[in-house]
């Protein structure tokens, strides 16, 4: 199963905030973790998370602000053999994301269409509170967690 989930909203919502601490749930359930830094605040994550005898590969990239960063994320998820990719990214940016996974993709080696194969697609949009931060603070940790029970739930299916 691929599944890939976009979070995505304006900058400032906490999207970036949101993966980093989705990324220190993930680093429990891994076995191994491998860190890219790119430009920027930049940085894409590699989590090798095992579950009933397989080893399930899933990315995480912070950042997503223009169509360069969110290009080298696909590159990444590629390279990496990405089960299961998670980026940020705008709103504006939303048609290329969505042209990106409509499309025949190569995964391990081998073409992939997401007509016939198993592939989920999640848009998760970043709420900013912008009331004050320990109200942020717990609305990043909910959205943390969500993404967090759906890569899990995606892991096991």
């Amino acid at each position: 199963m691929l599944a890939y989930f976009n979070y995505y909203g304006a900058s400032g919502s906490g999207k970036t905030t949101t993966l980093n601490l989705l990324k220190k749930m993930l680093e429990i359930v891994s076995i191994t973790v491998a860190n890219q830094n790119g430009q920027g605040n930049a940085t894409r994550t590699t989590f090798v998370i095992p579950q009933n005898g397989i080893n399930h590969i899933v990315c995480v990239c912070t950042a997503g602000d223009d169509f360069t960063l969110l290009y080298e994320n696909h590159e990444y998820f590629e390279a990496n053999n990405a089960e299961i990719m998670v980026t940020a990214s705008h709103e504006n940016h939303l048609q290329y994301i969505h042209t990106y996974v409509h499309s025949n993709i190569t995964y391990q080696g081998m073409q992939h269409d997401p007509k016939k194969d198993a592939f989920d697609y999640h848009e998760v949009k970043s709420h900013p509170v912008n009331t004050n931060t320990d109200e942020q603070n717990a609305e990043n940790q909910k959205m943390a967690d969500y993404l967090f029970e759906l890569i899990m739930q995606t892991i096991n299916i």
